[in-house]
């Protein structure tokens, strides 16, 4: 084999349209510089080969005092919820026949159990 079969890729005299004869022309890596420094290096160009992660944070890391006061709020409501609502809601409304009915019977139960004089004491009633 002689050294003609081989193509020649030295670097051409002049700088003109092409670096040298194979490859990209001087325009084309120009724009690709341009592009790459306008929109960042591409999904696999970078020093390393690939370009950094960039994990989506969730809501609660976005908004943690929003997360927290809604959290501890809901929270509250629940656990406290039928009591505000028996405190001070309820005796706005007039109670229903069935609801005086049930006190009624549960008023007759805790006396038949000594409950409803003193409930800390109970007294239970002697059975003969």
């Amino acid at each position: 084999m002689s050294g003609s079969d081989y193509p020649n890729l030295k670097k051409s005299e002049g700088l003109g349209g092409s670096v040298h004869e194979y490859g990209p022309s001087l325009e084309e890596i120009k724009e690709k510089h341009l592009k790459r420094q306008r929109w960042g290096p591409g999904k696999f160009e970078g020093p390393y080969g690939f370009r950094k992660q960039t994990f989506k944070r969730s809501f609660i890391d976005k908004n943690p005092k929003l997360f927290a006061g809604v959290f501890v709020g809901g929270f509250l409501t629940i656990f406290f919820g039928p009591m505000v609502y028996s405190w001070m809601i309820r005796p706005y409304f007039k109670p229903t026949l069935a609801e005086l009915y049930e006190s009624e019977l549960r008023k007759q139960r805790w006396k038949e159990a000594g409950i409803w004089d003193s409930p800390f004491n109970v007294k239970r009633p002697k059975k003969d």
